[in-house]
């Protein structure tokens, strides 16, 4: 088995200029052709080029695709990103997005697809920002922003199985019919781990739900920051929240309800919004560690800072002189010491207490 990458610059130069093209040019059988796909794009613009449709591949654990941005490419990688406003914005890395009416960003039918460090859009009001219909689907380090307003069309759609990781996840559109990120999808079993999951408070009439799954639905929900709308979920299917945190006064057990919303972010106002943890928020050390999926936030930031704090959200707070200072015995000094004790190397007063402040 191999890793095929491909590069995907739009102003050409690279092996394709679409995603589509990549994409077109993938086998049939991931399987019997024994490699994984990797397309990795450059923000030389925004990709635009239509629906961005993944299907007619047979994939499995093993061989896999994925778009992602290229190495120094992501929004997560500018050098600025630690002062940059974390809101969709193409200047900062890679972005995608489609503008057509009734017109969905990304489809998903192929199982095992993977997205990583992308900002993903869609500025129709009536349609979802992904859907996904396969079993498989992972999106790490993203940026998935709609302004849905329409019945069934949260901003992940159709039956999203997968992983939602570390992503910043937004609904500006509002309305009495959208929900935010799930809209009465059928059947669904999906991960939200640290993630911000945002509705349209203060922008209109506020999303009903963040989340609204069907009786068979299956979510859980861990490490989240869920602020403006007027509910945490539509009460069916099968929920498990863990150190969660919401402005909705009453919410399911695992949430931490009736915190001020614009206390959380740098900034909640739309067209300057910055989703960036800031100094005195709620979220600040209330989250349950996760050293094993999730030792970066979506900017990079290594989990915990300084003091050990593990942050509710996306994006953790940088403490001055940050780092892990706080670590457990289990997950990190013993291992290294054995490490040491195994390649017979000696290790010094100075250089474990340089390790451990690091």
């Amino acid at each position: 088995m191999g890793t095929v990458v491909k590069t995907i610059r739009s102003g050409g130069g690279g092996d394709y200029t679409t995603i589509l093209a990549f994409i077109a040019a993938l086998p049939a059988n991931l399987v019997t052709d024994g490699n994984s796909y990797v397309g990795n794009c450059y923000n030389d613009a925004v990709f635009d080029d239509g629906q961005i449709s993944f299907s007619g591949h047979t994939t499995d654990s093993t061989h896999t695709i994925t778009v992602q941005a290229a190495p120094g490419q992501s929004f997560r990688d500018n050098v600025s990103a630690q002062t940059n406003a974390l809101r969709w914005n193409q200047s900062n890395g890679v972005a995608l997005q489609r503008t057509v009416a009734a017109s969905t960003t990304i489809t998903t039918g192929d199982d095992y697809v993977f997205l990583s460090g992308l900002q993903i859009k869609s500025t129709d009001t009536g349609s979802s920002v992904i859907k996904n219909g396969a079993g498989h689907f992972t999106a790490t380090f993203c940026i998935i922003s709609g302004v849905s307003n329409a019945a069934s069309q949260g901003i992940f759609g159709g039956a999203p199985n997968g992983i939602l990781r570390n992503c910043l996840i937004l609904n500006t559109g509002g309305g009495a019919s959208s929900n935010c990120v799930f809209d009465n999808v059928t059947g669904a079993t999906i991960t939200l781990d640290y993630c911000d999951i945002v509705g349209s408070s203060g922008l209109g009439t506020p999303v009903p739900n963040a989340i609204a799954l069907d009786a068979s639905g299956n979510v859980t929900i861990k490490n989240c920051a869920i602020f403006g709308c007027t509910a945490v979920d539509n009460a069916t299917g099968t929920r498990s929240y863990t150190t969660c945190m919401s402005d909705v006064a009453s919410p399911p057990s695992g949430v931490t309800g009736s915190k001020t919303y614009a206390n959380q972010f740098q900034n909640t106002t739309a067209a300057s919004a910055d989703y960036r943890i800031k100094t005195g928020a709620d979220l600040l050390g209330a989250a349950t560690a996760d050293i094993v999926n999730d030792p970066n936030d979506i900017l990079g930031v290594p989990r915990p800072q300084k003091g050990g704090l593990w942050d509710i959200g996306c994006a953790e707070l940088a403490r001055p002189g940050g780092g892990l200072t706080t670590v457990g015995v289990g997950s990190f000094i013993l291992p290294f010491l054995a490490d040491r004790f195994l390649k017979n190397q000696p290790i010094s007063r100075r250089s474990f207490l340089s390790f451990i402040k690091w």
